[in-house]
C-alpha cells in the first residue's frame, strides 16, 4: 500500500479532526428527537506546530540559504511530544538518511545529523510528524498539524553536467 503524500496527509488529518463525533449525533431510544452534534472542544482542533530549526552551536538558522552543509540541526518544538519524528527530505522528495537523537522534556527537541554532506545550495525540507496514523499530541493533549519546515543550504549550487553531443551515423 503506498503511503500518502504530504498534502494528502495534511488534508486527511483536518478532516478526521474536524469530524463531528458519531456518539452525540444517534437518535436517543425513546424516539425523541437526535441530538446536535457537539462543537469540537479547542483542543480537538488542531494546530499550527510550534517549531524551529537551530544550529548545533545554539544559533538560529536563516532559512534562505544560511544553513551549513555539514553539521547538526536541531529541531525544536514547544512542548512535550511522545509520538513526533522529524524526516529530512531534499527537493525532490528522496529522504536523506541521516542519525537522529530526540531529548523528550519540557520541550521536544530532535537532533539531526546526516550521514554525508549536504549539496550548497539546495532546497530541503525537514518534516515534522506524528509515529502513528494519527494527529501529533503535546503531553496536554492538544493536537497539531504535521508541519514541513524548509531551508535552502549556504553556497552556490553545484553546475549540471553538461548534455553529450551524440554524432549521427552515416
Amino acid at each position: 500500500m503506498r503511503r500518502p503524500g504530504p498534502v494528502r496527509w495534511l488534508l486527511w488529518t483536518a478532516v478526521l479532526a474536524l469530524e463531528p463525533a458519531t456518539a452525540a449525533a444517534v437518535a436517543p431510544a425513546d424516539g425523541g428527537a437526535a441530538a446536535a452534534p457537539a462543537a469540537p472542544k479547542a483542543s480537538q482542533v488542531p494546530e499550527p506546530l510550534p517549531v524551529r530549526l537551530e544550529l548545533a552551536d545554539g544559533g538560529e538558522a536563516d532559512l534562505d540559504g544560511g544553513v551549513p552543509i555539514r553539521g547538526e540541526l536541531r529541531v525544536i518544538l514547544a512542548g512535550r511530544f511522545e509520538d513526533a519524528r522529524v524526516r529530512l527530505v531534499d527537493g525532490s522528495t528522496r529522504l536523506v538518511p541521516a542519525a537522529e537523537v530526540v531529548s523528550v522534556d519540557a520541550r521536544t527537541e530532535f537532533r539531526i545529523a546526516p550521514e554525508a554532506l549536504l549539496r550548497p545550495g539546495t532546497e530541503y525540507r525537514l518534516v515534522i510528524e506524528p509515529d502513528a496514523s494519527e494527529p501529533l499530541h503535546d503531553s496536554r493533549g492538544n493536537s497539531y498539524l504535521p508541519t514541513e519546515l524548509s531551508f535552502r543550504t549556504a553556497g552556490d549550487p553545484p553546475p549540471r553536467p553538461k548534455a553529450k553531443k551524440h554524432r549521427r551515423r552515416r
